[in-house]
């Protein structure tokens, strides 16, 4: 009996399957038919008045019939207002008139039906109901009061009077208790549902996260190495339109993944020592060139007393000052942007005022209550032409209402917007950025755009450093090695973190830092950096760095993967500026003076030799070009090699590094027994995909054939296929080595030695940067870096940095200290 209640409580009650309005009405329902049937049986044993029963008996009946019916064909609704009326309109006036009037239960469950119209009716049908059943028990009462002598009195005692009362004060408790309870039980399971689906949807974003910008990498970055060279002015025009469609692409994905964390309440701030002067450059930098061709004149305004070094989530500061200066520049089509940034201190902390104006469009008064709602776009129809998801200032007010901060705007339509932020942030350095910080970061004397600062971006040289590039994806790999080769670095790729594995637990060669990919199939980078750091059991598994790559914006916080064991993230696209700064700690600043010293003068000697080739050996450099382009070697597509990575030039250090690593990997393929079958198949493995990468796809077909066949234990087919496997890769080997050597178009260039740089040179320069003429500059730059000097080397790349970084009075002053030094004299 109790199981079948049960089922039926459930069936009708609690199930999910049943609209929430069908749930309540069931509910009350049922509530009213124990409340009826309570009713009559307490009425048939104090008071058993006839008409009494005989209403409370049909009023039984017709709930009954109501429930079937509604149950049957979906019309709770329908039922619900029809159960109001009728026991609002015809029951209840009828029981208050027969059964006591105003000394009787029957106000108490008056008050019951207006409330459980409250919870099943809706808008104007409740409002409708409620006032009716008001006006019916104001009759009632006054019908009590006028006519009390006339109307039936069944109950003719006290007792029977408190009886009655207090079992509809009980009985009608129980009612809204459950009732109550029941909405405590539905929220509780819809917010259950929430979370689940919160947490369903923040695992598709991270999925979708990776699947999206993983190729976005390859687009992104492929882009980037592409433009950082000399290209006819329409190849760079469309690249740049690459570049600038994908970076929008990504853009949006992160504000999607943004708002669906904040919202999700798994947003976390990361706080950290930023420089202020750093920060406000990025910034500027980043939105400057949306200016492109509109007449619009930007103004930065910057107390020269704000501190030097502040301490909070600097990626989002820089996110907040992103979204409203790119709002700014998207929305005005001439005029003005002004970018004004102060601050007070407040107990302690450093409060930035950032204040952003603008003479665009402008935003209507009606429209300004909706400028932060999350998916929503004003004036869609006018702005479709504006790229953006309308997520911005959304994300923005988010943010800092996060961070303990506000937003204001102030806006007139046709003329221009006004937003204000205050910001709260530590101190981490009260030292003011002073007026000739301030000075240059209104000039704009800084990179131009994020390709220029690629473009211009100094890289150390790093002859001897080695890294490991973990992906097992072949065009991340492309990308990692593409954007590392300008550092002069050895670099070797492998696509699972089980080679990785290998490799460090070989120490056949060691590895300055590992660029391990998060997400990989049969072992992922979280699952191998784990085994390198608590498995392997040597010093150097334990301490090697290894820097996270993810795609997966979501997961790819820094403290998750330094509590997994990783040193550092990237996250993917690939920034190349944070590359810079993780192979610059990590291999750099690592090394000797001396070896620091060493690499500069190799870097130098390589920049001549290039240098003079270019002016000298162009012909040579053609003739070269064109004989590769003739050559053929079998197994090995040249023409496609050429193709994938982008020119000879890069193809043929592939071919260096294959021709140097390949050798150890096919001496570990001898002798090859039952018991190494697995460390075969790992080793051959790394063969398939080194082949296949410099295009040898008949050798990397062979080896992935007797992979396959190391991993089903089939030894025999191993043994009848590794002697002709090794000895046609030694065979591919020499004719690269043949290539390599016949065919350099370096091989004749001798190395130029002077003892200083040329003063007449340096004059020039610095006359020409006393003009700020940079096409002046690089070119008596250019003629400087054709030499390798005996003393004085260093001077040359620090110009470069200096020319680079368009510090001209910095690069001034030295040259005139030079010009009166003991050298010149």
């Amino acid at each position: 009996m109790t199981k079948t209640m049960y089922r039926l409580f459930y069936k009708y009650i609690l199930s999910s399957d049943i609209p929430f309005a069908a749930r309540i009405f069931n509910l009350l329902m049922g509530c009213a038919f124990i409340i009826t049937t309570s009713a009559s049986v307490v009425t048939y044993f104090i008071s058993p008045d006839p008409p009494s029963m005989l209403v409370l008996l049909a009023l039984e009946l017709t709930i009954i019939i109501m429930f079937h019916l509604c149950n049957k064909y979906g019309a709770q609704k329908l039922g619900a207002l029809i159960m109001m009326a009728a026991g609002g309109v015809l029951f209840l006036p009828a029981i208050f008139l027969i059964s006591g009037g105003i000394e009787s239960g029957v106000p108490t469950y008056a008050a019951l039906v207006i409330v459980i119209m409250f919870f099943v009716l809706e808008k104007k049908e409740c409002f409708i109901m409620v006032s009716l059943e008001i006006a019916i028990l104001t009759g009632c009462l006054y019908i009590n009061y006028r006519y009390f002598e006339i109307l039936p009195q069944p109950l003719n005692t006290p007792l029977l009077r408190i009886i009655d009362n207090a079992q509809a004060i009980f009985i009608v408790s129980t009612a809204l208790g459950m009732t109550i309870k029941f909405q405590s039980y539905v929220y509780t399971e819809e917010k259950k549902k929430a979370e689940a689906a919160s947490k369903a949807k923040s695992e598709f974003m991270a999925t979708m996260s990776h699947e999206i910008r993983t190729p976005l990498n390859a687009i992104l970055g492929l882009s980037e190495i592409q433009l950082q060279k000399s290209l006819p002015a329409e190849t760079r025009d469309d690249l740049e339109k690459i570049y600038s469609s994908g970076s929008s692409l990504l853009g949006i994905i992160n504000d999607m993944l943004d708002i669906s964390k904040i919202e999700a309440g798994s947003f976390e701030l990361i706080l950290v020592e930023y420089s202020t002067p750093s920060l406000i450059n990025d910034a500027v930098q980043l939105n400057i060139v949306r200016i492109g061709g509109k007449r619009i004149v930007f103004d930065l305004d910057l107390d020269e007393t704000i501190p030097t070094s502040l301490y909070g989530d600097e990626l989002r500061v820089k996110q907040i000052l992103n979204n409203l200066l790119s709002n700014a520049f998207k929305y005005t089509k001439e005029g003005n942007v002004t970018l004004r940034i102060s601050w007070e201190e407040r107990n302690g902390d450093a409060w930035l005022t950032i204040v952003v104006a603008d003479t665009g469009i402008g935003i209507e008064k009606k429209n300004i209550g909706k400028l932060f709602l999350k998916y929503h776009q004003l004036d869609t129809k006018a702005n479709r032409k504006i790229e953006g998801t309308g997520l911005g200032l959304s994300i923005t007010k988010g943010l800092l209402e996060m961070m303990g901060g506000t937003i204001d705007v102030d806006s007139t339509y046709g003329k221009g917007s006004v937003f204000t932020v205050q910001l709260p942030q530590k101190i981490a350095d009260g030292k003011p950025i002073g007026r000739e910080v301030a000075e240059n970061l209104k000039s704009l004397r800084f990179m131009k755009d994020r390709h220029s600062r690629g473009r211009n971006l100094v890289r150390a040289y790093m002859p001897y450093g080695r890294v490991l590039v973990v992906d097992d994806v072949a065009t991340n790999l492309d990308v990692s090695r593409g954007l590392m080769l300008p550092y002069g670095l050895t670099i070797d790729c492998t696509l699972s973190g089980r080679e990785a594995i290998e490799k460090i637990r070989s120490e056949m060669v060691k590895y300055d830092v590992i660029f391990m990919d998060h997400m990989m199939p049969e072992m992922d980078g979280v699952e191998a950096t784990r085994v390198i750091r608590n498995e392997i059991g040597t010093e150097y598994a334990k301490t090697i760095p290894i820097v996270a790559l993810t795609a997966n914006a979501l997961a790819g916080n820094e403290e998750m993967f330094l509590a997994k064991g990783f040193n550092a993230f990237i996250s993917k696209p690939i920034d190349i500026m944070r590359l810079d700064m993780i192979l610059n700690r990590w291999v750099r600043d690592r090394q000797r003076e001396e070896m620091l010293e060493s690499a500069e003068r190799e870097r130098a000697s390589v920049a001549a030799i290039k240098n003079v080739r270019n002016d000298l050996f162009g012909r040579a450099e053609d003739a070269f070009l064109d004989k590769l382009r003739e050559k053929e070697i079998d197994g090995l597509d040249l023409k496609s090699g050429v193709r994938r990575y982008g020119g000879e030039d890069p193809y043929m250090q592939i071919l260096r590094s294959y021709l140097k690593h390949t050798p150890d990997l096919l001496e570990k393929l001898r002798d090859v027994s039952e018991a190494t079958l697995p460390e075969y198949a790992t080793t051959v493995h790394g063969l398939k995909g080194s082949s296949y990468g410099v295009h040898a796809n008949r050798l990397g077909k062979r080896a992935e054939a007797l992979e396959s066949a190391a991993k089903s234990g089939d030894l025999a087919t191993v043994n009848a296929g590794n002697e002709g496997l090794i000895e046609d890769a030694y065979r591919l080997l020499s004719d690269i080595g043949v290539l390599l050597k016949d065919n350099s178009p370096e091989r004749d260039v001798e190395k130029i030695f002077v003892p200083f740089p040329d003063r007449t040179l340096l004059e020039k320069m610095l006359e020409a940067s006393k003009q700020y003429d940079l096409a002046t500059m690089e070119k008596i730059l250019s003629q400087l870096e054709l030499y390798e000097y005996e003393s004085g080397a260093e001077l040359i790349p620090w110009l470069r940095d200096q020319l680079d970084n368009l510090e001209y009075e910095v690069l001034q002053t030295k040259l005139e200290e030079l010009m009166r030094s003991s050298l010149f004299q």
